[in-house]
């Protein structure tokens, strides 16, 4: 039955549950909306309620549509906070709603809840056809109450790669010849903190244990950092807004529906790292990155680099997060001392896909202050190392 079949008048009956659809969730907007809500139910019922020789047909389509305009008002909703309140740039804000419906979609098909739409994910063993455009209509309408609920959720992508250039900024701090207090914040699953059980392979240098799942070959174009640098890590401890656990079914079923179904390399690197998340507990506090900065920052400690590091952060901290981001830091590193150092790791956008490694090194004067280590895509490699090779400095008071 096509919309057309069956109006109210001159509003065709799809078009008024859409429109139903729309008011209802925007009745959530006011406190006192709830006898709207049960204006538009009541409504909406009536109208499937009319005689009709396809009552079923009319009442599945009516049901769809309504469900539809909710799904819409809600996206919208996400946009609006993330944009207005959450100071995301608008185009920034627009693709994250996007990439969390894809992932709540591919969340359906990874978890076997799909059938049809998997034939065309190669994720799920699949191949694109000409079909897939109807399969994920198809899949979208039959699970719309799952899907909206799910595109709620951030984006966890926890990219491994990232760690191929963070690794340059680690070796400097390890110049200090102390081992690393490690602090990420926006963590997600932490697979990052786990960077120095990956293996990284360069021209004239190795790091890393050789039979690790993850392992980067030659992921620099040029110039490399210095490899056989010592560097021992500590402690490592993250926080996030919506922290992930890799080590569930759950947690890792969420982190693989947050990559491109078509990207098996990546796929590949996040495997390998689920793996070694299995062997490396770490603990990642649901908590605002400012806040629990601060508690970890409060006093030096002694006989460890502290390295606050971030990587595809920023963004979504706003100006006023990252304006007090970078004064917690900053206030840190002014109370460091030669036996209990702080850095600043961040790889954050520089153009529109291209990222920057920077690193800021207290206490000063510091060779690395502000300094731009390396430049690289989004998810990692390539990396273009720009920064001199490590080396130790005296941490000796």
């Amino acid at each position: 039955m096509e919309l057309r079949d069956v109006a109210i008048g001159p509003v065709p009956l799809g078009t008024a549950a859409l429109a139903l659809g729309l008011a209802h969730a925007a009745c959530f907007s006011t406190r006192h909306g709830w006898w709207l809500q049960l204006l538009v139910l009541a409504t909406l019922f009536a109208l499937v309620r009319a005689p009709h020789p396809r009552p079923v047909a009319r009442a599945a389509m009516a049901g769809f549509m309504f469900g539809l305009g909710s799904f819409c008002a809600g996206i919208g909703w996400l946009y609006i906070s993330m944009h207005r309140y959450g100071g995301l740039a608008a185009p920034l804000a627009a693709a994250a709603v996007v990439l969390r419906f894809l992932a709540a979609v591919h969340e359906l098909v990874l978890s076997g809840e799909a059938d049809d739409l998997a034939g065309h994910y190669p994720s799920a063993g699949g191949r694109p056809g000409a079909a897939v455009g109807d399969a994920f209509v198809a899949t979208v309408a039959a699970h719309l109450d799952r899907v909206r609920e799910r595109t709620g959720r951030p984006i966890q992508t926890n990219e491994a790669g990232r760690s191929a250039a963070l690794l340059g900024g680690y070796l400097v701090v390890s110049g200090t010849g102390l081992p690393l207090r490690v602090l990420e914040i926006g963590a997600s699953a932490g697979l990052n903190l786990r960077f120095d059980r990956f293996r990284y392979e360069g021209r004239t240098g190795r790091f890393g244990p050789a039979g690790a799942p993850v392992r980067f070959v030659r992921p620099w174009t040029d110039a490399e950092p210095r490899l056989d640098a010592p560097l021992r890590v500590a402690e490592r401890a993250g926080c996030d807004l919506d922290p992930v656990d890799p080590r569930t079914p759950e947690g890792r079923l969420r982190l693989r529906a947050c990559l491109w179904p078509d990207q098996p390399h990546r796929r590949e690197r996040l495997e390998g790292a689920l793996r070694v998340a299995a062997d490396v507990p770490v603990r990642i506090d649901r908590a605002e990155a400012t806040g629990w900065l601060r508690d970890r920052l409060a006093e030096p400690v002694e006989g460890v680099a502290t390295v606050v590091v971030h990587s595809i952060v920023a963004q979504y901290l706003g100006a006023e997060g990252r304006a007090a981001l970078e004064e917690v830091v900053t206030a840190a590193g002014e109370r460091a001392t030669l036996s209990a150092p702080v850095a600043w790791l961040r790889l954050e956008p520089a153009t529109v896909d291209e990222a920057e490694v920077r690193l800021s090194l207290w206490p000063r004067p510091s060779p690395v202050a502000h300094h731009v280590l390396a430049r690289c895509g989004f998810h990692g490699p390539p990396v273009r190392w720009a920064a001199p090779r490590a080396t130790r400095r005296r941490s000796d008071g």
